[in-house]
């Protein structure tokens, strides 16, 4: 076919040439004899569709028997279902299934329908050239052939048009019953809508009352009879073989891709490991499958295998887990999963979930884990007070926030184990799809299909600019890409190396910021757009910028202007050693805004940028990133210059740190008053090693000094204390403290006196009359 309409357009396009005698006769006869050919296979291509439509026709009338079948099922399965949001989502499952279904089946009549389509299309172009050339005036013999063609066109044009029109009323029939599919889901999720509220967000009656305890009886009831009569139907018609097949074919991929990541770093010896991926795969496998093969799957079975991937998931890193906790916080996942399977209304999970909630508070109270046991009794306090459902559905997000963190942990240690581009190219990605992950999840499945949609389609108008959710995830994912591109182009310029010489890291460093500003300021205007916010209303907001530079803005314009100035002029760049005062260190990163200097006790210091081109910088590293050190020694007069330049140099060529080239010299400054003074220099490498070497120098120099006997010089220091007050003062000061010891020396002299007398007279020793009285 695709041979005949070449043909056919190159006839339309030579005809011309053939009119006026510039195409060969032999050439024309080849032309029409493929012509004829086509026209063969075009009959025998129609004859064999006009046999098979009798077949097609069947199994699509079979097809739409079935189809309208199992519509009217799920029509009476909705009066069934309750005001429930997990059995109408099972219903939108079944009505996305139906939709699906039709699609597969009426796929053989659309593909019938673009064959005859393109039949009629190479018919119109032959009658087009014939058309033409009634018009150009040919010659006899091409209109002769050219007619000749056409009439044998005309028997296919009329099986054609009869196998069109079976096919098109087929098709309407099809479409027909899409429409009343398409018609009912949209109801259901209109519904769906007011239920997801009332059940999540209206306050039940809670049961501690008579009330509250005859309305807990009816409403269980009503859930023993209806349950079973929903939930049977929806298992029962599950397409068990097809998913059964497709599962295993794809767990059996699942576990040869992990296997495979096993042996590359090496973790096959790993059996936690082992049988959580094993888990985890066959419940991810079996829920694509059922989300994959029509009319398969059902909120029940999405949940089973949900949480048997989940359960894969904490048996994997419960190791990367500090507190250890997974398990339980699984279990009591677990559990809110249970009521959401068994579709347990409100009321009956108010009943059941606060002593689940009361269980596992007291536990995690005995391990220690004070504040998470409050927020476990503050759950059940709040299904006991009617929003029950809404306090299972916080627990159950946030053990899926603990597991998301410790995927990320476990992630960052085996990446950073691997490092090199594993690390900086892989793990920024992994991080951002746990995070979209966890909000898909939270809408997706915690919310469902309808919420979802209700979700997105709401908007707020504030002036020009329009806000919706559905703006706002879209700016949120653009977000974290443009941090996941980030990561990507700094990894990448690390890396890079140009005539086998890497890249500056100066210069990585200044393409990193600038790529950085390039895509923030491109995130802002998506943004804009995004909420309908014209770019014209830029130059509102540079209005108000003009006036925020005259009014206080001045400060931060002439830091982002030296920010580029520095960036762009390369005085100052990442890694260099630069002085401020009595300010050193290395400088870590420069922005727009500041410059963060590391000094050399590891604390680090944001300077304004405009501090740099005010002041006056000192840039050790401008040109080289070595440093020069001066160590000053001083020597007694008389001792020989040779013998201490020889141990100057000596010791510090014996040092590690100093470097070889420039090698270390000696210089004698001048005669000092005390003695010789020399001056050693030396060069290193790293600026925080200068006191280090510094002391290790002085150290070893000492003692070469002494091993040699050489006196260093110094000037001693006279101490001579002087006492306060003037000359008068003193003496009086000094004649008080004689008289106090004079009169100490007496108090011990008298009772020696007055034994001496009684020894050597026998009369007593006379009293004084201070001591009588």
């Amino acid at each position: 076919m695709r041979a005949l309409a070449a043909i056919l357009l190159a006839l339309w396009t030579m005809v011309p040439a053939a009119q006026a005698g510039a195409l060969d006769g032999e050439a024309w006869k080849e032309m029409l004899a493929g012509i004829d050919a086509d026209l063969q296979r075009r009959s025998g291509e129609v004859a064999a569709m006009n046999a098979a439509l009798p077949e097609i026709s069947a199994k699509a009338q079979a097809s739409l028997a079935d189809c309208d079948n199992m519509l009217t099922q799920t029509l009476l399965l909705r009066g069934l279902a309750g005001e429930n949001p997990w059995t109408m989502r099972t219903l939108m499952f079944r009505f996305s299934g139906l939709s699906q279904r039709l699609d597969d089946a009426s796929r053989r009549i659309k593909l019938l329908k673009d064959h005859l389509t393109r039949v009629k299309e190479e018919n119109a172009i032959l009658r087009e050239i014939r058309r033409k050339g009634m018009d150009v005036a040919y010659d006899d013999a091409t209109v002769n052939d050219l007619a000749e063609h056409t009439r044998k066109l005309a028997p296919i044009k009329a099986q054609v048009d009869v196998l069109q029109a079976r096919v098109n009323q087929i098709l309407v029939q099809f479409e027909t019953l899409a429409g009343q599919v398409a018609g009912a889901r949209n109801e259901l999720v209109k519904d769906y809508r007011n239920v997801f509220r009332d059940h999540f967000f209206v306050r039940t009656h809670p049961v501690m009352d008579t009330y509250g305890a005859v309305l807990l009886a009816s409403v269980t009831r009503d859930w023993l009879s209806d349950f079973p009569r929903f939930a049977v139907p929806i298992l029962a018609g599950t397409r068990w073989i097809p998913l059964l097949l497709f599962g295993v074919a794809a767990w059996a991929a699942l576990l040869l891709l992990g296997a495979a990541v096993a042996r590359r770093f090496s973790l096959l010896a790993d059996s936690d490991l082992r049988h959580g991926w094993a888990l985890f795969s066959l419940g991810l496998a079996f829920f694509m499958g059922a989300r994959t093969i029509p009319l398969t799957s059902s909120h029940i079975l999405n949940i089973l295998l949900v949480t048997a991937a989940f359960a894969g998931g904490c048996l994997m890193l419960r190791r990367h887990y500090p507190e250890g906790a997974l398990g339980f916080f699984f279990a009591v996942y677990g559990a809110g999963m249970l009521t959401q399977m068994l579709n347990l209304p409100p009321e009956l999970i108010g009943v059941t979930w606060p002593p689940v909630m009361a269980l596992a508070g007291w536990m995690r109270w005995r391990a220690g884990e004070r504040s998470v046991a409050a927020r476990l009794w503050a759950a059940g306090l709040a299904a006991l007070a009617g929003f029950a459902p809404l306090a299972v559905a916080a627990v159950q997000a946030w053990f899926i926030l603990r597991l998301m963190v410790a995927a990320a942990r476990g992630l960052k240690k085996l990446l950073a184990d691997a490092g090199g581009m594993w690390f900086n190219y892989v793990y920024p990605l992994a991080v951002t799809f746990l995070v979209v992950l966890y909000m898909c999840w939270v809408l997706v499945f915690m919310g469902g299909p309808g919420f979802v949609d209700y979700v997105f389609e709401q908007q707020w108008e504030l002036g020009p600019v329009k806000l919706s959710l559905e703006a706002l995830s879209s700016m949120a994912l653009l977000f974290f890409a443009v941090r996941l591109l980030l990561a990507w182009v700094g990894a990448f310029l690390e890396e890079s190396s140009f005539g086998g010489k890497p890249l500056d890291p100066a210069l990585s460093h200044t393409l990193t910021t600038l790529c950085s500003y390039v895509l923030w300021l491109s995130f802002f205007l998506v943004g804009l757009h995004q909420l309908g916010l014209p770019l014209s209303g830029l130059t509102w907001i540079a209005s108000g910028l003009s006036v925020g530079v005259g009014f206080g803005l001045k400060d931060i314009i002439n830091n982002f202007v030296s920010g580029l100035i520095i960036l762009f002029g390369g005085s100052i760049k990442k890694g260099d050693v630069v002085q401020t005062g009595k300010l050193i260190g290395e400088v870590t990163s420069v922005s727009v805004r500041n410059t963060t200097v590391r000094t050399m006790d590891n604390s680090m210091v944001i300077i304004p940028n405009s501090s740099f081109l005010r002041g006056e910088i000192i840039n050790w590293s401008f040109q080289d990133k070595r440093i020069r050190l001066t160590i000053p020694v001083s020597v007694i007069p008389g001792t020989k210059v040779k013998k201490v330049r020889k141990i100057l140099l000596e010791t510090a060529r014996e040092n590690p740190k100093v470097l070889k080239d420039p090698s270390p010299s000696v210089v004698l400054r001048q005669l000092g008053k005390m003695g010789l003074d020399f001056e050693l220099y030396v060069w290193i490498e790293d600026f925080r090693a200068k006191y280090d070497v510094e002391s290790e120098l002085a150290a070893s120099i000492d003692q070469a000094l002494q091993d040699a006997k050489v006196t260093v010089a110094f000037q001693g220091a006279k101490v001579k204390y002087k006492p306060k007050g003037s000359e008068e003062a003193q003496r009086q000061a000094a004649r008080e403290a004689l008289r106090e010891k004079r009169h100490k020396v007496f108090s011990l002299v008298r009772p020696l006196r007055r034994v001496h007398m009684r020894a050597k007279w026998g009369v007593p020793a006379a009293v004084p009359a201070e001591e009588e009285s």
